[in-house]
Parts: structure tokens; sequence; C-alpha cells
């Protein structure tokens, strides 16, 4: 939901979170047994609340259909194993800590987990770029998944 005169968003006006632009399937984090607009929440819920303890988000809005990578190797000729995935997901969120006013955020969430192959054992990271592109995020996305 946008204003009639700005393209900015209007706190009074969005009250409810917008995650319309995240892919049905979200690939591999249904596969893995994530709710993505909850888990996508609560990890941004968390990532504030270490800055600044007690911060809620009011709503979040996925801005741009998300990108997602997967990488992995082939174990013979028709058999590929998933062992690393990503996804950048650029958005805007309102968020709020006692004693002080709402502000409107934007950044680009990335989740990366890694350590899926057999015999490992799966390992998530999550980062919040604020004013961040959607662009700068893919390119810092393979180092971040391949910890370079």
């Amino acid at each position: 939901m946008r204003t009639a005169v700005s393209d900015e968003p209007s706190i009074n006006q969005w009250c409810a979170d917008d995650f319309t632009l995240l892919p049905d399937d979200a690939t591999w984090l249904g596969q893995l047994g994530f709710d993505p607009p909850a888990m996508i929440r609560q990890r941004l819920t968390d990532m504030l609340c270490e800055r600044i303890p007690r911060t809620t988000v009011d709503w979040v809005e996925i801005t741009a259909r998300p990108r997602q990578f997967t990488a992995g190797r082939h174990d013979g000729d028709a058999t590929f194993t998933v062992t690393r995935v990503g996804m950048v997901i650029a958005m805007t969120l309102a968020v709020h800590s006692p004693g002080r006013r709402r502000q409107v955020l934007r950044g680009v969430f990335t989740f990366v987990m890694t350590g899926m192959g057999e015999g490992q054992t799966p390992r998530q990271r999550t980062w919040l770029d604020l004013d961040a592109s959607l662009r700068q995020a893919e390119r810092e996305l393979k180092s971040r998944m391949f910890g370079r």
C-alpha cells in the first residue's frame, strides 16, 4: 500500500505484513520445515533486539522478488547434492522500541544455510543490511555462502 501523494511508505496506513512477492514455494525454505514469513519476521526481531533490547517489528513489506541461490556437488552422473542455499530479500519494515518513535527501515535480509550434505551439521546465518540494495546483497551472498 502506498500513499497517493508520495512513493514513501505511510506509517499510519501500513499495518500488516506484505510477503506477496515471496515465491509460493520459497523453494528450499519450505522443504527445510520453515514457515518463511514467520522465520523472516522472527530473525528480523532477534537481530534488531541484539542492538536495541525489546525492539518490535510492526510490519514487513518485501519490495522486490527475492533472489534464491543453491550450491552443491555432483555425486556421480545423475546425482546432485545440495550443500548450501541462500536467499536475499529486499524489504521495508517499521520498528519501534520502548521510549522511541516508530522508524521505517529499508534494506536487505539475507538467509544462508550451509553444511547440508550427508554427515554434516547444517548451519544457518542471517544478515540485515540496512540501506543496501538487492544488487549489493547479491554480490555479498557468494562470500557469505562460502565463507570467503
